[in-house]
């Protein structure tokens, strides 16, 4: 029995591997576009020691080294392979690969079943409308970020699931995960909410006593206290210093509106709509999640409805707006994808 579990986890683990290889493998074709060439030079040109500095400080606005971590991935693969664009391509594929993988342990790791982890890495091992993922290295931002937020997350979920008091050890693996999350894309601010998310769903006994609550503060709930105050420091850091949050373009928006709108779009892409989708479709939509969840009474569903329905307010107007700009520059890297 143990060897033919095995020899299924293996063919499924082939199988999600070969689709997305098949969808993926013309990014060997694509070359940089002027977001690539942009990141790259600023990559090259600033001292290698200055990312360290920005790394470190993560609570600052520095232009020289805006979001490290990607700028470290673009001097590292330029120092070795040259003006080489498949190398960059390749290295991006391998990264996007590595967050497929991270999807199914956290997803196994909410529910308990290998099924169902393999078929959320299947449905988000590629997507036709985030076809810069795969074919464009400068949506390596967002890779980078994704793959940092969700070790973070999948390594609190695993400390948490011991039911222990997390130990120095952890808050600090979990703290530089965070910051490596924050140091590749400003999104990943969002992670001290998930990890509230998680514990209200997964240990809600703590919210039934404002005892209980005062004590876990100080407890099992280290990680989040810890996570949250690194959260301000940042906002109020940046905030301080200057960068993208000085310009009217990324000005956070926080309306029932512009809720609305960016559901719209998600909801769009998601379900290749060739017209956007009505402001009534996504109400349906999250109540027919949250039906559903209520119904099974399941606290995955319960998370997978609120993340739906949370989760999709800022970066896909972000994305759009990046699509849009990239599409204005000439949108060299998506002919692949196109062709």
């Amino acid at each position: 029995m143990p060897n033919r579990r095995g020899l299924w986890s293996l063919l499924v683990c082939l199988f999600v591997g070969c689709y997305f290889f098949e969808f993926t493998k013309d990014a060997r074709f694509s070359y940089f576009t002027p977001d690539d060439c942009l990141n790259l030079y600023r990559a090259w040109a600033n001292p290698a020691g200055g990312l360290w500095k920005a790394g470190l400080l993560f609570f600052r606005v520095d232009l020289n080294n805006f979001r490290p971590i990607p700028s470290a991935w673009y001097r590292l693969i330029f120092d070795a392979a040259g003006f080489n664009p498949w190398p960059f391509h390749a290295a991006n594929l391998l990264i996007v690969a590595g967050n497929i993988w991270l999807t199914y342990c956290l997803t196994r790791r909410l529910t308990g079943s290998r099924e169902t982890g393999a078929l959320a890495a299947l449905m988000i091992s590629y997507h036709g409308r985030f076809g810069p993922l795969y074919f464009d290295t400068a949506f390596v931002f967002d890779a980078l970020c994704y793959s940092f937020y969700f070790s973070a997350l999948l390594f609190y979920i695993r400390m948490r699931s011991q039911d222990r008091k997390p130990k120095w050890r952890d808050l600090a693996i979990l703290a530089a995960l965070y910051i490596c999350a924050l140091d590749s894309k400003e999104m990943a601010l969002t992670l001290p909410a998930t990890l509230a998310l998680y514990e209200w769903l997964y240990h809600p006994a703590v919210a039934r006593s404002w005892r209980l609550f005062a004590h876990w503060w100080t407890g099992s709930g280290r990680g989040v206290l810890l996570t949250s105050i690194l959260t301000l420091v940042c906002v109020i850091g940046r905030q301080a210093t200057g960068g993208l949050a000085a310009s009217g373009e990324f000005q956070p928006q926080f309306s029932w509106d512009r809720f609305l709108e960016t559901s719209r779009n998600s909801l769009t892409e998601l379900l290749f709509q060739p017209h956007t989708v009505s402001s009534r479709f996504v109400l349906l939509t999250w109540i027919i999640l949250f039906a559903i969840a209520w119904a099974a009474k399941s606290k995955p569903h319960s998370e997978g409805g609120i993340w739906a329905g949370g989760g999709v307010r800022g970066e896909p107007h972000l994305r759009q707006q990046a699509l849009g700009d990239h599409q204005r520059s000439g949108g060299g890297s998506l002919k692949a994808s196109e062709g």
